[in-house]
């Protein structure tokens, strides 16, 4: 039974599968069937219906309102972060994990205005979403193959697939490829160290600290020890990005796994000609961006190098995993709401009923 005008109708197609339709209804169901995801024209962004990039399973304005939220505290972290690292001037740039950062900012900020767009569209102007929703004609994988979404949000959902795509694959690592925790040290191991790194303060009380005056970001002297900045960009971030994932339903489709290393390869490509050109880090004015590929003096550092080019791809994979866990698990419960069968659920975009690939006039209708 529709919750908003008590309505509900059985569409049938001439594909396997019946599509159940409920008028007015604010579920749409992101999941589509497995070899619709591994054909060709899916590598490229087309969708059948918007709202799967600008709703969610709660109310519109509270959905909106998370999703400023959520764009206003990556936008004041990133200020806040380039704030804490002025000494870095441009080569602020030079990490990857910056211009990720950046990048999430983009990317949300970008899918968030789409959200706005599409709220005033659907509350000021109701007649104009019914372009960018399903035809229900045809077979189901006619209907999945209509591209219904408009320029402008294909370039939303593409710069915030590739944005937060990059986000567990930064956290994981920092973590596991940069991060050293520095010992507590005190007494003489504490000064032989800070004659050997200048940067490292020491404290009235013979206690040496581990953060570097730089800030906390960077490998000095065999350790690094975060700081709030670090630790926002290399795991608050992430507890965003699951959050957003679980609010939302924005589809990762199989066939985008390749877009996160438009990414990757071409800031592979930027340190080699970097560390070629002689450039230096603004933490300790060395010729390397990161130590574990520092080109002159680690030899395993091409390795690192080809394998930070691909490794967006593994993570993509699990990514999708991790989406279409979310969508059955969606589907079956709003359909175990609505007292209904986990079929394919997609709003009506006006009064036309599908029975067997022809158009219908509703019955209220008809003379």
């Amino acid at each position: 039974m529709d919750a908003l005008n008590g309505t509900e109708r059985q569409v049938s197609t001439n594909s396997m599968t019946a599509l159940t339709v409920q008028e007015g209804s604010p579920i749409i169901t992101t999941v589509i069937p497995i070899r619709e995801e591994f054909r060709c024209r899916r590598a490229w962004f087309f969708y059948h219906d918007i709202r799967a990039l600008v709703t969610s399973w709660m109310p519109l304005p509270v959905f909106l309102a998370w999703k400023l939220l959520m764009t206003g505290y990556i936008f004041v972290w990133l200020i806040l972060h380039i704030v804490a690292r002025k000494e870095f001037e441009v080569r602020w740039l030079i990490y990857m994990t910056n211009l990720a950062y950046l990048l999430l900012t983009i990317g949300t900020t970008a899918i968030t205005l789409l959200t706005i767009w599409y709220t005033l569209i659907h509350y000021e102007f109701p007649d104009k979403l019914k372009s960018y929703m399903p035809r229900l004609k045809g077979t189901t994988q006619e209907i999945y193959s209509q591209d219904n979404l408009p320029w402008f949000a294909k370039i939303c959902w593409a710069l915030y697939l590739i944005s937060t795509s990059l986000v567990p694959l930064i956290v994981a690592g920092y973590w596991i490829l940069i991060y050293k925790p520095c010992p507590s040290l005190t007494g003489n191991n504490s000064a032989n160290l800070t004659v050997n790194n200048p940067t490292m303060i020491v404290n009235t009380s013979n206690e040496t600290s581990a953060t570097p005056s730089t800030g906390g970001l960077g490998n000095i002297g065999g350790c690094s020890e975060p700081d709030v900045y670090t630790i926002h960009v290399h795991g608050i971030n992430l507890v965003i990005f699951a959050l957003d994932i679980i609010f939302s339903r924005v589809p990762f489709q199989f066939m985008h796994f390749f877009y996160p290393i438009f990414f990757m390869v071409p800031y592979v490509l930027f340190t080699v000609i970097y560390w070629g050109a002689g450039g230096l880090n603004p933490v300790d004015n060395l010729r390397y961006i990161y130590d574990t590929i520092n080109y002159g003096d680690n030899k395993t550092a091409p390795l690192y190098a080809i394998c930070l080019m691909f490794s967006p791809i593994p993570m993509y994979f699990l990514l999708f995993l991790a989406v279409w866990l979310r969508d059955v698990i969606s589907t079956y419960i709003s359909c175990c709401f609505r007292d209904m069968t986990p079929a394919d659920e997609i709003k009506v975009p006006d009064d036309i009923t599908v029975e067997n690939g022809t158009e219908q006039e509703p019955e209220s209708t008809k003379l």
